[in-house]
């Protein structure tokens, strides 16, 4: 199996190179090495069901995990860290 996945990483590098510069990806954070690993999950996934994976489903895979991060209400630092009960 690892041979196989091995057989894609081009191809999922490159579209998470070229995802990873637009500007959806760095509103919500995307990083390339995130999107790297969604692709090639999508190639794994694939492959275990014995599909040929195809270019619009490793993007998909990205753009699912974009939403996702885009979904994820962001907290403000002082939210995190109430400086208000802090004693010193």
């Amino acid at each position: 199996m690892n041979s196989a996945v091995a057989n894609y990483t081009a191809a999922v590098e490159a579209l998470a190179r070229k995802m990873s510069r637009g500007g959806r990806a760095k509103q919500v954070g995307a990083e390339f090495d995130d999107l790297y690993q969604e692709g090639l999950i999508m190639v794994w996934l694939s492959l275990e069901r014995g599909v040929c994976p195809a270019t619009a489903m490793i993007e998909n895979r990205m753009r699912d995990y974009m939403r996702y991060l885009g979904r994820q209400s962001p907290i403000s630092y002082e939210a995190m860290l109430p400086l208000d009960f802090v004693q010193g």
